[in-house]
């Protein structure tokens, strides 16, 4: 982990501005699901991988109801509810 020198200050409603300079180089952008966790004393952040609920591909997904879906897996559960 590098210290990169920037801080960052909580608001009022518990919510970290990610400066830019780190969002630009992670590709952190709005809407970007990101994954928390604690390990004693620290807050780790980590950009989530993009993957089908299903399949865990990474092709292209879409969200539906908060849970990314792949193409070839929607197909499939659009033949299901046409039966």
């Amino acid at each position: 982990m590098r210290n990169t020198g920037l801080q960052g200050r909580i608001d009022s409603l518990g919510r970290l501005c990610i400066p830019k300079i780190i969002r630009d180089g992670l590709g952190l952008e709005q809407g970007t699901l990101i994954t928390l966790w604690v390990e004693q004393d620290r807050i780790i952040l980590q950009k989530q991988e993009q993957t089908c609920v299903f399949c865990h591909s990474s092709a292209p997904c879409i969200e539906y109801k908060q849970k990314l879906i792949c193409g070839e897996c929607l197909k499939t559960l659009l033949r299901f509810r046409s039966k």
